[in-house]
């Protein structure tokens, strides 16, 4: 009897491996898709404002204030940057502005990823102008930073 169960359960033993051996096995890949929206941000602005200096030993110098910043962005993208005088200036000041500065705007991008740039406001305090921007004080115009998907 003990042998008959031994040889039982030996062949259902070697029946189980077999079939476990044999058995189909099947994967499957089920897709997962992943959505991440287009975005353009711009980070890490050093200052809020450019401040300039010129005293009458300026005259004739180029005065200048930079400020720095990054674009974070998944897409390719156009920067701008635009200056514009207050409007609440007298005429010939603001004229006066619009013929002297220059806005530079440096660094590498456009692409996805996250670029640096260096925002540089420059103004040419000629002889004449110099006189003038000496006794100028406050806010002469608004720079706007824009940052656009292609």
């Amino acid at each position: 009897m003990i042998q008959k169960l031994k040889y039982t359960l030996i062949f259902s033993f070697i029946i189980i491996i077999s079939s476990t051996s044999f058995a189909i096995s099947k994967e499957t890949t089920v897709p997962i898709y992943l959505a991440v929206p287009e975005y353009l941000k711009i980070t890490n602005l050093s200052d809020s404002r450019l401040d300039l200096y010129a005293t009458v030993a300026n005259w004739g110098d180029i005065v200048e204030d930079s400020l720095t910043f990054n674009v974070e962005s998944n897409i390719n993208y156009n920067l701008t940057a635009n200056f514009t005088v207050l409007s609440s200036l007298p005429g010939w000041q603001q004229y006066l502005i619009l013929g002297s500065y220059d806005l530079l705007l440096s660094g590498t991008g456009g692409t996805p990823g996250i670029h640096n740039y260096i925002l540089t406001f420059q103004l040419d305090v000629g002889l004449l102008e110099g006189l003038i921007y000496t006794f100028m004080e406050g806010q002469i115009g608004n720079i706007q930073i824009t940052v656009s998907s292609n």
